[in-house]
């Protein structure tokens, strides 16, 4: 049983590559268009901010945002009051 190979005692299986420098994500290259510009999908780009979105969305999107504050905001307060009054 003495004469048996065990990798894990072996010392040339366990020497290490010295560790390289990654490369920064700028300097690489992708294969194609698509993948260096890392906002189109499916030839579409996506919009990353609000001024982004056209002016039509831009005003819908005001809009529900205004009532789903006004509705949160009634909750709390209503919540608060049953809380509190009863």
């Amino acid at each position: 049983m003495d004469g048996h190979y065990n990798p894990y005692e072996d010392p040339a299986l366990q020497l290490t590559k010295p560790k390289q420098p990654e490369e920064p994500i700028e300097t690489k290259q992708g294969f194609n268009d698509v993948m260096q510009h890392f906002d189109i999908v499916n030839g579409v780009p996506m919009p990353k901010k609000t001024e982004d979105l056209p002016k039509r969305w831009r005003k819908i999107l005001r809009w529900v945002i205004i009532v789903w504050l006004i509705w949160v905001g009634y909750s709390i307060l209503s919540n608060l009051i049953s809380i509190f009054f009863s």
